[in-house]
């Protein structure tokens, strides 16, 4: 028998998804955490808007936690990735990617849009240099 609770269909539903705000050195840093989806991209738009008022020289992503991001969670997440780094002119970095998550952002054009940091304490220290 699973520990995992199935879906009708006998299938193991994905990780729940969850984004933990927190402010850190006066930089805004998001946490991923679960499975990324299109509802990730549109969770984080809704942030963005929040922290940027007044406006940051740099943000922080941290998917250290976060294992799985679909398609259209790439999409959406670049999306957002475009605003924060054109339309608001703040650095984005991002931290806690694996191997397969870096191959996935370059192709979708995340990096070089964004920077990527091998840990957080880099990624903040990135960040505060600004775009």
């Amino acid at each position: 028998m699973s520990s995992h609770p199935s879906t009708p269909d006998g299938q193991t539903p994905p990780p729940s998804f969850a984004i933990t705000p927190r402010e850190q050195d006066g930089i805004p840093v998001f946490v991923f955490s679960g499975y990324c989806t299109a509802e990730a991209g549109r969770q984080v738009a809704v942030l963005v808007e929040q922290v940027m008022q007044p406006p940051r020289r740099g943000m922080v992503w941290d998917f250290s936690t976060c294992r799985l991001i679909n398609s259209p969670g790439v999409v959406a997440l670049m999306e957002v990735a475009l605003r924060v780094v054109d339309d608001f002119r703040c650095r984005l970095v991002i931290t806690g990617v694996d191997a397969t998550q870096i191959s996935v952002f370059r192709m979708a054009g995340v990096f070089p849009v964004a920077d990527l940091a091998p840990s957080l304490e880099e990624a903040l220290v990135q960040a505060g240099k600004g775009s």
